[in-house]
């Protein structure tokens, strides 16, 4: 509770010199801005503490450089693909974290490419899709379905090419694809995407 008290007023404060710094520079200050800026950085604050605590675990596993591996892959393809979003931050991150626990325990099982292939179809057919909080414009989406189709390319030949991260390439897509899967049959999902 404490915490979090000091963590909001630190937000504030940096919300406040931010707009101030824009109405000095003669930038528009909007009612939503603080909002917007608020928002961005909790994002960076959950997301950066979420890939910290995976980092700081796979050191004391000794996987460290799987793990670098599939969190550039799943990160930057669960950008561009779109997929599931939990309702709460405590949410995001045990899922995060979880998914991540579950990738660091199966690094040493033996791959199933048919997994990977099912999961790069599965994305490269559906993606990108929207969230009901996220809409994309009709340029954002192609942009968004030529990055997934580049990030598919290069995972599948990392996936390919580089046994050693085989494991890393599997789970990224394989979770990322379950994260649209999830999102494409909840209350969520923006059909007009499609």
């Amino acid at each position: 509770m404490v915490f979090s008290r000091i963590l909001d007023d630190v937000l504030t404060n940096v919300i406040n010199d931010v707009c101030y710094i824009d109405m000095r520079l003669g930038l528009p200050v909007t009612a939503r801005k603080p909002a917007l800026i608020r928002y961005g950085l909790e994002i960076v604050l959950l997301n950066g503490s979420e890939i910290l605590d995976i980092l700081i675990i796979s050191l004391f596993l000794k996987k460290f450089s799987v793990t670098v591996i599939c969190t550039v892959f799943y990160s930057w393809l669960r950008i561009h693909s779109g997929g599931y979003h939990c309702k709460s931050k405590g949410s995001c991150f045990v899922s995060y974290v979880l998914f991540f626990l579950c990738f660091v325990l199966c690094t040493d099982i033996k791959i199933n490419a048919l997994l990977y292939a099912v999961s790069v179809f599965y994305i490269a057919v559906n993606a990108p899709l929207q969230h009901v909080l996220n809409p994309l414009s009709a340029s954002e989406i192609r942009n968004n379905r030529r990055l997934t189709w580049f990030i598919l390319v290069l995972s599948g030949a990392a996936f390919t090419f580089i046994p050693k991260y085989r494991i890393s390439v599997l789970f990224a897509v394989f979770f990322n694809a379950m994260m649209c899967f999830i999102l494409k049959h909840s209350d969520d999902y923006l059909a007009e995407a499609d």
